[in-house]
């Protein structure tokens, strides 16, 4: 994963008993990894921050030149600054490669 992939950012899990749970597709931009504290950083290209909950759980799957990755956790932070709209994902239990090889043998 580097700087200018492109990231899909879906909610798998609403958090509050009354909140409402969308089944859109953010289309974002990475801008930054911090692997100590585990942060994703990304500049949000469709929609508006209001759109993303901090209250539930989102899948984000990053499709870097040669491999997808997906990772699940939580928004914690969305903000506007000089790169564009900004949101800071605490990622859950790391990054999963997505095999399309194996995926695609299964289909045929």
């Amino acid at each position: 994963m580097k700087k200018g992939d492109v990231a899909e950012l879906n909610m798998q899990k609403m958090l509050l008993s009354d909140g409402e749970m969308t089944i859109s597709t953010h289309n974002c931009i990475v801008l930054r990894y911090d692997d100590k504290q585990e942060y994703l950083y990304l500049n949000l290209k469709t929609g508006n921050l209001s759109d993303v909950s901090l209250d539930a759980v989102y899948q984000c799957v990053v499709k870097g030149e040669y491999e997808e990755i997906s990772c699940t956790g939580r928004v914690t932070e969305r903000y506007h600054e000089k790169e564009g709209n900004v949101l800071k994902m605490q990622v859950e239990n790391g990054f999963y490669k997505i095999n399309i090889k194996c995926v695609d043998k299964q289909m045929a």
